[in-house]
């Protein structure tokens, strides 16, 4: 079993090979090793994830400063089905152990100095830009169709979105409410969000995931290597027998 990179569509975010402590293993090499020591339920799970997992939609978490903001939004977005995630990193942004060994393990987290390659590199994958911001023109996030390649950009937790993720916006979104404080906590905001693209994309899809069969035969390599402690050390051993 093998899979053609061409077959991957430009959104998806993880190369033909599996990287394990600089090795490249295939798919098919993969499979060949854990099979066998994966449970059966461990298996079906896998399964079952994999049929809601999109990369339609995307985060752009843009400086946050909270690594427990961080576990949280990352946390959301796995569990609505959202693989790749962007994270523009501030001085003070640091990714904890605790969000690596999490639900970082279920997705794919690319981090970046500055966004203007974050934005660019979207842009050219063929994201439309959302920023969640309220202006005078910003649209309810009710109204949006989230089957449209979407970037979500979730600013700051002091500043909010910068004024260049403003700028290259194609929409702003907005949570609509009716309380006096007008906004929720960045992670809060995250979750309604998630939840959102996932009841929309149900709405008109009938499904979250739109993985094609050569980028789950990828991902379902992931998740395996990911279920098996020491994964890369079995490898090289089964290698070098």
């Amino acid at each position: 079993m093998t899979t053609d990179n061409s077959q991957f569509s430009t959104l998806f975010p993880l190369e033909e090979h599996l990287v394990l402590d600089n090795i490249q293993y295939s798919p098919h090499q993969i499979f060949e090793c854990f099979s066998e020591q994966l449970q059966d339920g461990r298996k079906e799970r896998i399964e079952k994830v994999m049929e809601d997992k999109t990369c339609d939609i995307t985060l752009v978490l843009e400086r946050l400063y909270d690594t427990g903001n961080i576990n949280a939004v990352v946390r959301s977005a796995e569990n609505f089905g959202i693989l790749p995630i962007n994270i523009v990193e501030s001085k003070r942004t640091k990714i904890s152990k605790r969000t690596t060994q999490g639900a970082h393990k279920w997705v794919h987290m690319t981090k970046w100095e500055e966004p203007e390659p974050c934005i660019k590199k979207l842009k050219e994958k063929g994201y439309r830009i959302a920023t969640t911001h309220l202006t005078a023109k910003a649209i309810p996030i009710s109204e949006v169709d989230f089957t449209i390649p979407t970037a979500i950009v979730l600013g700051n937790e002091l500043e909010g979105v910068s004024d260049y993720m403003l700028e290259q916006s194609d929409l702003n979104i907005i949570i609509p409410t009716v309380g006096f404080t007008e906004s929720f906590n960045i992670s809060v905001a995250a979750a309604i969000i998630c939840y959102q693209v996932f009841q929309d994309r149900i709405k008109r899809l009938g499904k979250m995931g739109n993985l094609n069969e050569a980028e789950i035969t990828r991902l379902r390599a992931e998740f395996f290597a990911r279920s098996v402690k020491n994964a890369s050390k079995i490898l090289k051993f089964q290698q070098n027998a």
